[in-house]
């Protein structure tokens, strides 16, 4: 939850406009833009171009920071310091003021973000703001090769908020969290654990109604859904009936736990309910078989949650969809008796076929085993004729004229 913000630089002065905006600003034929987003990262886009591709980046590169390929083009640092050098000279910016075009080249690539960057740290205590916060980075970049600094006061001392991934770092560390996670952002940041076919994350966001908090949660997918399934995962919380020693019942996030700031510290708070339910959460389900059986599983009320211990658990996803879900899983790690399973669900009746066969199709793309049989499952009734007759009669014993009715089928 960090600075979003965009400026551009005609030649003379910096004028402000949203990266997200559909409506860029108007631009000279010689501009420099910055855009930063949540103080993660920001992008350097000039025009002309010379010998680079036109865009940079400081802090890291998307592809990096989304661990998405396609997120951004590869980078190659020494043609961008090239074609920024050549921005500089075209805008008059003299070179012999750094000493020579081969040192104010080096000069700027030692800011730019390189493709096999490192995504998080553990060690963010002892880090420079520049490492931190990229509108620290941004601002000393362009005070370094002699331009002017945008909105100096926000880029180069803010008071900001936390960046999410010096967040889930001090969590990590703090919460006493294992060190193999690698830090990903798939729509919210979060750390990823990945064992026994299983993907663990443990996310953070911004409290929607509450500016400057944080909600925390944990999800858990199959992996052999690529990309995960927005249908099915697990999601978790503190068993309802759990109460704290003293009568103390646990939050459930609502009003979330304060964002920290620069220069502050993990609200205590947060750090209690990491370190109590985190793990249990994480690590609520052994194997991807273990999660096969929750999508099946109803308890005493007919919902779909199991409580282990201290936390409850659920899959996200309608019954149909779990369903197929575990028809997958079942194919996909050879466990006949979880598609038997499915399968009988499917048959009593209490899913309904064409539930069933619209999310086959949903999942077609993503599955690893082919479920076109699902896709062409016959509508199985809930009820056979004779109870359907004897219903009928129940609630109908005769017509207007006092005759027997005649039941459908």
């Amino acid at each position: 939850m960090g600075l979003f913000a965009g400026y551009v630089f005609d030649g003379s002065s910096w004028r402000d406009f949203d990266p997200a905006s559909d409506q860029p600003p108007d631009l000279a034929s010689r501009w420099l833009s910055v855009e930063i987003h949540d103080s993660d990262f920001a992008a350097v886009r000039y025009e002309p171009s010379g010998p680079g591709s036109g865009t940079a980046y400081l802090g890291f590169t998307p592809r990096t920071y989304f661990q998405d390929q396609s997120a951004s083009a590869p980078t190659d640092v020494g043609r961008e310091a090239e074609g920024i050098a050549f921005w500089l000279q075209q805008q008059g910016i003299a070179a012999e003021r750094r000493g020579g075009e081969a040192e104010l080249r080096g000069l700027i690539a030692s800011f730019l973000a390189k493709d096999d960057q490192v995504g998080i740290k553990n060690d963010t205590d002892d880090l420079d703001d520049t490492d931190v916060f990229v509108e620290v980075k941004v601002s000393r970049f362009l005070r370094a090769v002699g331009l002017p600094v945008p909105d100096e006061g926000a880029l180069a001392s803010r008071p900001g908020l936390w960046p999410a991934n010096r967040v889930l770092s001090m969590l990590q560390t703090q919460c006493g969290l294992p060190d193999d996670a690698t830090a990903e952002r798939t729509g919210q940041d979060g750390l990823s654990y990945r064992d026994n076919g299983l993907l663990r994350r443990i996310m953070i966001e911004p409290q929607p109604y509450h500016t400057g908090r944080l909600n925390w949660r944990v999800a858990v997918w199959a992996e052999v859904w690529q990309p995960p399934s927005p249908a099915l995962w697990t999601e978790y919380e503190p068993a309802p009936e759990l109460v704290f020693p003293g009568g103390e019942e646990p939050r459930r996030n609502f009003p979330g736990y304060v964002w920290p700031v620069r220069g502050g510290e993990l609200d205590p708070e947060l750090v209690r309910y990491v370190t109590r339910f985190a793990p249990s959460m994480l690590w609520f389900l052994a194997d991807a078989r273990d999660i096969g059986e929750l999508m099946l599983h109803r308890d005493a009320d007919g919902s779909n949650r199991a409580t282990r211990g201290d936390v409850r658990a659920h899959v996200v996803g309608t019954a149909a969809a779990r369903a197929v879900g575990a028809v997958m899983l079942a194919r996909a790690n050879g466990q006949p008796e979880l598609e038997h399973k499915a399968r009988a669900l499917v048959a009593s009746g209490d899913v309904r076929s064409r539930d069933v066969r619209y999310w086959a199709e949903q999942f077609r793309e993503r599955s690893p085993v082919d479920i076109s049989d699902l896709e062409a499952i016959e509508d199985i009734p809930k009820y056979s004729p004779e109870e359907i007759r004897r219903e009928f009669a129940r609630y109908f014993p005769q017509d207007d004229e006092g005759r027997p009715p005649t039941a459908p089928g």
